[in-house]
């Protein structure tokens, strides 16, 4: 529905093009903008970020993070699931090492997303298939199967892929 405000002698009037009326500001927020606002407030934004790059390219590896905490930062629930060479982000020890020119260090994205209450799913086979055993990982990190990472697309909102 499109919507268009018209000053009309210094008054605000709302035009809706669909159904080809002229309404106050009173009657448009009460029947179009409060409607809006219900739908908007029972969906949680949510958004789902897949990373695939490891330590071998520490631009594709960082910028995840640099999505998922500005998401944070504006109340957007996040989950990154890391696959293939990303379930190395995960291992103890390894976040410190990756460094990207005009990014903020990885290790520093990765604490703050984990600090504002993100977790790290991780690829159970990926990890297998690379001889990542469970206790080298980070914690916040847990490993997930096939099942899970599709539960976690069909709940959000947005999903992205590195």
């Amino acid at each position: 529905m499109q919507i268009y405000k018209l000053w009309f002698k210094q008054k605000s009037i709302w035009h809706d093009k669909y159904h080809k009326k002229t309404c106050s500001l009173e009657f448009f927020l009460n029947n179009f903008a409060m409607q809006n606002l219900k739908i908007m407030e029972r969906k949680e934004e949510k958004i789902v970020i897949i990373c695939t790059a490891g330590p071998e390219n520490p631009e594709r590896a960082t910028l995840p993070f640099v999505i998922a905490t500005a998401a944070q930062s504006m109340d957007v629930k996040v989950t990154i699931i890391l696959q293939s060479n990303a379930v190395f982000l995960a291992k103890k020890g390894m976040a410190e090492h990756v460094k990207s020119p005009g990014l903020p260090p990885l290790k520093q994205l990765m604490d703050t997303y984990r600090d504002l209450g993100g977790e790290f799913l991780l690829c159970t086979p990926c990890c297998k298939e690379r001889e990542i055993p469970e206790s080298d990982l980070i914690p916040g990190a847990k490993l997930i199967a096939a099942a899970t990472v599709v539960d976690e697309l069909l709940s959000s909102t947005s999903s992205l892929v590195y």
